[in-house]
């Protein structure tokens, strides 16, 4: 059994990591076609907008996260209940787009029109693109369920596959609005987003309803299950607030501080921060289902092994494909978007890809302490350490301190935060601070140092002079990284493993 989830773990990862190259390349692509189609002001004014609905969507994560945990644990368990689960989850999600619709269309729309950054004369088409986003989000969150179901079964191809369609009709809705066109382009945008936002909800119902019985909407009211969903997604959200306050918090203050430019800035460095969690992310997700069977099946020192692996895995590569962009990060700027970069971007980019290194570790902490059931306690001392970002950037802001300050305030956050994910997780899988430290803390902080101080001493011994020569020794860094995962983050049984798969007949 272990071998053959092992291979679906790797077999999934494949399809994931193929996904995530396409993604992110026609993403990166498509900012900077729609950085040249809009102009900075006009990017800035649609990304305060469409991320403020957008903070709203973070009730999504914790709704699939129970939908997705309730599926994986009972089919640990036989999976008996399946289609009332789903179904259950989908009347959450129902209800929640019923809530956030009123809740949009009330204060959300006062917010936007009396608290928000915008010249008069472009208020017409805020509110625009403001109902448009509304629409668009509407859509996307009746959908989650069906996202659930098909990660719950693992079938990540069909999760890759459309996820690359949704990626390159955005980037056809980008290049369409560079030409000549009558109206607006922000309206039109607005509008072919939310048809975009349709096609694929359609896509996700009818792949679900085809192949998987469970997925088929019934009426149903189990009041027990109810109250277990609900709870798990109501503690789920609450955390959820905190990566309000630490993202598109931290949006709305640049806007209210700064203006619309700056919140172009934060815009690319968010670009970033999606385009690097998928590196982790798409590891999280292969593992995730697993760690939750075998949990469920108290299987726990297979959800031992799950974990230690998941963690080291995806921070390794997160950090091999952070690196290089941090140490280029004028270069690749200059190249990506031309000569359109709005002031700041240089340090928002830097400090949030430190922030996505330690961000790396959370999805499995978190597949890990939900599989338990058991997450009010870890939510709410990550979320209270969590919400220390809006109040030191808020006083910073208002006593001057310039925008990279929010940025200093994350990372230092994240650090703490992260100390208090690693003591859940010891007490989730019944092992000692100590063991956490030796076999999943030091060995990523011994991959960091050795490799960071190389390239730094290299580059530091060589004072390269132009940009080519500097990538190129920035490059040097791979082969040291490997070979610092090999000795650190790997046991004895992985290199065995390892050995077998890359040499089989040597090791018969």
């Amino acid at each position: 059994m272990s071998s053959s989830a092992n291979k679906k773990i790797a077999r999934n990862t494949l399809y994931l990591y193929f996904r995530m190259g396409v993604i992110m390349l026609v993403k990166l692509y498509t900012t900077r076609v729609l950085l040249s189609a809009l102009g900075v002001a006009d990017y800035g004014t649609w990304n305060i907008v469409a991320a403020f609905v957008v903070t709203f969507s973070t009730i999504s994560s914790p709704l699939v996260a129970s939908v997705q945990r309730f599926l994986n644990y009972d089919m640990g368990q036989g999976g008996k209940r399946l289609n009332d689960i789903f179904n259950t989850g989908f009347e959450l999600f129902a209800a929640a787009a019923l809530i956030m619709l009123f809740v949009l269309e009330t204060g959300g729309l006062w917010f936007v029109n009396n608290k928000m950054n915008f010249t008069p004369d472009s208020m017409r088409v805020v509110n625009i693109i403001f109902q448009f986003a509304i629409f668009s989000f509407v859509f996307q969150l009746i959908q989650k369920p069906y996202e659930a179901v098909i990660i719950a079964h693992e079938k990540m191809s069909f999760y890759a596959l459309i996820s690359m369609i949704e990626a390159f009709c955005f980037l056809s809705i980008a290049l369409l609005i560079k030409f000549d066109i009558p109206g607006n382009k922000l309206e039109l945008y607005s509008i072919l987003n939310f048809a975009t936002a349709v096609l694929i909800f359609f896509s996700y119902k009818i792949y679900c309803n085809r192949k998987f019985v469970i997925s088929r909407l019934k009426p149903i009211f189990d009041r027990k299950l109810l109250k277990e969903m609900s709870v798990f997604s109501g503690w789920n959200i609450f955390g959820s607030l905190s990566s309000i306050t630490s993202n598109e918090g931290v949006n709305i203050l640049l806007n209210i501080f700064y203006g619309v430019t700056l919140n172009a800035a934060y815009g690319i460095a968010q670009q970033m921060k999606t385009a690097a969690m998928m590196v982790t992310s798409n590891i999280q997700k292969a593992f995730e289902p697993q760690i939750v069977k075998n949990y469920s099946a108290s299987n726990l020192e297979r959800v031992r092994t799950l974990a230690s692996v998941a963690l080291k895995l995806s921070y390794f590569l997160a950090f091999i494909f952070i690196l290089p962009l941090i140490m280029n990060m004028e270069f690749i700027l200059n190249v990506w978007l031309s000569k359109d970069i709005p002031p700041y971007t240089y340090w928002l980019g830097v400090l949030t890809l430190v922030q996505i290194l330690l961000l790396s570790f959370d999805g499995t902490i978190d597949s890990v302490i939900y599989s338990t059931g058991k997450i009010r306690n870890y939510i709410l001392w990550v979320s209270g350490i969590n919400l220390l970002n809006i109040v030191f950037t808020y006083i910073l802001f208002s006593r001057g301190i310039g925008p990279v300050s929010a940025f200093v305030v994350k990372v230092g956050v994240e650090l703490v935060c992260q100390g208090a994910r690693f003591i859940f997780l010891g007490k989730a899988l019944e092992i000692s601070m100590g063991r956490i430290l030796g076999k999943m803390i030091l060995p990523v902080s011994w991959v960091t140092l050795l490799t960071t101080g190389f390239i730094f001493l290299l580059m530091w011994w060589i004072k390269p002079g132009s940009s080519f020569l500097r990538i190129s020794l920035s490059l040097c860094y791979l082969p040291v990284a490997l070979i610092c995962a090999w000795v650190w983050l790997l046991d004895t049984s992985q290199k065995r493993a390892v050995k077998d798969k890359l040499f089989p007949k040597a090791s018969r």
